[in-house]
């Protein structure tokens, strides 16, 4: 950009310093080279005249004599001076401001920061919101701001920054219109809902909720919302109950969800997942064998501002004896990577002990942590001490390329019932084993990987009960010892 302005700025000014020297015609004939005296008449057609009657500049041989009188544009000559002087002076004042560029910015006009500013300047939008904390911004610019920044919001531009600091100052100061503000609070996100297709007659039907960031992570708390979530989601197994209007009938599981924090500034997470079920956790009534169409009934809500929405799926309900989850092998490639970023921290244990020597376990945690689970992963997972194994968990994940798993194990006690290892217990083996039973209670993990992945000597840490429901990404160092294709 900056070679084009400079070659554009130099041809134009080196064509009108060249016009404006050659002058304009103001009379024609002969005259004096040096002051231009009117030689008409004085000169034969040999042109000998000695000298020029007005100055007596010598005028033999033609030398002295030019056709025609011009004068200088003046105009033009400065001009061109001016535009040669831009155009050869601009890489050292980019070069200049790019070493300093608060006071080229702070003397430059304000027409010359907003075009920078359109460009994603950093430093022209600082400077731009230096100029409104001042009040040196009029308020007819309001539309060409307002403008300014849904641009950068819709170009994805991080706004954990100035650019986030110039939105806020522009929402706080209604330089960001209120309808403007509204329609990106309403785009803020993409809603997809998971209901798994496979269910046997009475299971419980869990479905899950997930709401993608469709710009900056930092939008909605640089738009002034203080508050987000799903303030209710209903599921019925056909339309009934769907209009306001008459009593609901069919099935409704509803869960509320208020305050779901939005992402700090340190990070945080950028994804809402939810997964609401009856408080049986059964279907009222055994359904048919056969298809069934349930609706999603969710309001997501960002303070005052709700999104009332609808969403149907298709169901099947089977015989008992047909798997609603599919364990099967995935590439090796993939297997290895999965083992490649899979770490355990320590196994953690309260236990208080008793007088046989075997302690019951008052409480058991262990962290893991998966940088790139490619492959969906639902485990049973089980601590193996001496051949013995005591399951105390299990772990389910969808598959990501983008994104990492972490999280806490420890015993569900309606799943699990409270294991018993031996008190002086140091070391012992840790197996994620392929559970399709851990995958059933989670609505997107139709098909899993069937294999185990065995974690060996992991160390045993004695705690208290604070700790033990610690989780931390510092303490998963504990790499797989290697992965078994198809689980028994």
């Amino acid at each position: 950009m900056l070679a084009w302005f400079v070659t554009l700025c130099v041809s134009i000014g080196s064509g009108l310093l060249a016009f404006g020297l050659r002058g304009r015609l103001i009379a024609a004939g002969p005259h004096c080279r040096r002051c231009g005296y009117d030689l008409a008449g004085l000169l034969g057609s040999d042109r000998g005249a000695p000298s020029c009657p007005e100055c007596d500049a010598g005028l033999g041989g033609g030398h002295g004599v030019r056709e025609g009188l011009r004068r200088r544009r003046r105009a033009a000559i400065a001009l061109g001076v001016l535009l040669v002087l831009v155009g050869a002076g601009a890489p050292v004042v980019t070069y200049a401001a790019g070493k300093n560029a608060t006071w080229y910015r702070q003397l430059a006009p304000l027409w010359w920061v907003m075009q920078e500013a359109r460009g994603g300047s950093t430093d022209a939008a600082a400077e731009l919101l230096r100029r409104m904390k001042l009040g040196a911004v009029p308020r007819t610019r309001d539309p060409q701001i307002e403008r300014l920044l849904i641009k950068q919001v819709e170009a994805q531009t991080p706004l954990d920054g100035v650019w986030g600091d110039l939105l806020a100052h522009a929402v706080s100061t209604g330089v960001f219109t209120q309808a403007q503000r509204e329609r990106l609070i309403r785009s803020s996100h993409t809603f997809t809902t998971h209901v798994r297709r496979l269910h046997r007659s009475g299971d419980r039907i869990t479905f899950a909720i997930e709401g993608t960031p469709v710009y900056d992570r930092f939008l909605l708390s640089r738009l002034g919302v203080g508050e987000m979530g799903i303030d209710q989601a209903d599921l019925y197994i056909g339309d009934e109950g769907l209009d306001p209007a008459t009593p609901r009938r069919g099935v409704s599981l509803t869960t509320s969800f208020s305050g779901y924090p939005l992402p700090s500034p340190s990070g945080g997470n950028t994804r809402l997942s939810m997964s609401p079920s009856a408080p049986d956790g059964t279907i009222a009534g055994p359904l048919p064998v056969g298809e069934h169409r349930v609706s999603i009934l969710f309001t997501p809500r960002y303070d005052d501002i709700t999104l009332p929405m609808k969403h149907t799926h298709t169901i099947e309900i089977v015989p008992d004896d047909v798997p609603i989850v599919e364990l099967a092998p995935y590439p090796p490639e993939q297997v290895q990577r999965l083992l490649d970023s899979f770490r355990i921290g320590p196994l953690r244990v309260f236990d208080p002990g008793d007088r046989a020597g075997r302690g019951s376990l008052g409480g058991v945690g262990l962290s893991y942590q998966i940088e790139t689970p490619e492959i969906p992963l639902a485990s049973e997972v089980l601590v193996r001490v001496d051949g013995e194994e005591f399951p105390i968990g299990e772990v389910a994940q969808t598959a990501s390329a983008v994104s990492h798993a972490s999280g806490r194990v420890s015993p569900e006690r309606r799943l699990y019932p409270a294991p018993r290892l031996p008190a002086d217990v140091t070391r012992v083996d840790v197996v994620f084993r392929a559970s399709a039973r851990a995958a059933e209670r989670k609505s997107e993990l139709e098909r899993i990987w069937n294999g185990e992945v065995v974690f060996r000597n992991i160390p045993v840490e004695r705690v208290g009960v604070a700790e033990l429901y610690s989780w931390s990404s510092s303490a998963c160092v504990h790499r797989p010892e290697g992965a078994t294709p198809d689980a028994p």
